[in-house]
């Protein structure tokens, strides 16, 4: 009678685990990686001054509350501006099909968020907001509400709120009580606010730095206006030390450089070197 082949203890308890395994797997939570958003600035008519720095306060909060998710990744500030001054959109945000791929390649961002803001004649606010597949430039959903100036925040927490849904995001308590929270209740503060993002978004950090202070002052209470104000300030003085690193690179005059009958100045005393130093005070 032929021996019966020996199982090793290993490859049998292998052999028993591997469907237990193959169905743990099937039935665990699959995780995906968070999707990538660029909140642009909303647009206004160019004739509407007060409304303007509105549009950038308001686009900014949309992009500060859906950062508050873990699914969502927001584009930063400062990459979001480069890209936008590159593009020439930093004054209207505007994105259509034709811009939005590239957009969406340089802000290395699979959704767009961009909207306007109108006032009709009674003085109240229309918004108008809508998500854009940046890969194809589709448009997938739009969004629109209505509010009083004096409750526009109260406006931009209900349109967050249906972005999530759109965006299939559930969020939970600790992230929707972080959301409900309002950053300021002052007009005026956050027209200030409004006016350093503007200022932010167009590459003037020291003008920046300034407007979130004024939102500071008018509302003591606005924390996230200081702590832009630093960082601003921050932002300005690395933006003056590299315009001063350029500035300051020694010149260096070689033959190739030197045009025949060229005068050197005596006072280098024959030196091919020159160096010059400008300084720049910032507030």
């Amino acid at each position: 009678m032929p021996a019966r082949p020996l199982i090793a203890a290993g490859a049998l308890a292998a052999a028993l685990l591997a469907p237990l395994a193959a169905r743990a797997q099937t039935s665990a939570p699959q995780t995906s990686a968070p999707q990538v958003v660029a909140v642009l600035p909303l647009h206004v008519a160019a004739r509407d001054t007060v409304l303007a720095p509105l549009g950038f306060a308001l686009a900014d909060f949309l992009s500060t509350d859906l950062a508050r998710s873990q699914r969502l990744t927001l584009v930063e500030r400062a990459r979001l501006g480069a890209i936008l001054r590159e593009l020439a959109l930093a004054a209207s945000g505007l994105v259509d099909s034709a811009t939005a791929p590239r957009a969406g390649r340089l802000l290395q961002a699979r959704t767009l968020i961009t909207g306007a803001l109108t006032r009709r004649v009674d003085g109240e606010i229309v918004f108008d907001a809508r998500l854009t597949d940046a890969p194809t430039g589709r448009v997938t959903s739009g969004l629109s509400g209505r509010a009083s100036l004096a409750n526009v925040l109260d406006a931009e927490k209900s349109l967050v709120f249906r972005l999530f849904e759109q965006l299939g995001v559930q969020l939970t308590p600790r992230e929707r009580a972080l959301i409900e929270e309002r950053p300021t209740r002052n007009l005026s503060a956050l027209l200030a606010y409004g006016q350093g993002v503007q200022a932010e978004v167009n590459g003037q950090y020291a003008a920046a730095s300034r407007a979130f202070r004024r939102a500071a002052a008018a509302d003591p209470g606005f924390r996230q206006a200081l702590s832009r104000a630093d960082a601003a300030r921050a932002q300005a003085v690395r933006a003056s030390g590299t315009a001063l690193d350029r500035v300051n690179k020694p010149l260096e005059l070689t033959p190739s450089t030197l045009r025949p009958g060229l005068a050197v100045d005596p006072s280098l005393g024959g030196s091919q070197q020159a160096e010059i130093t400008i300084t720049i005070t910032t507030p």
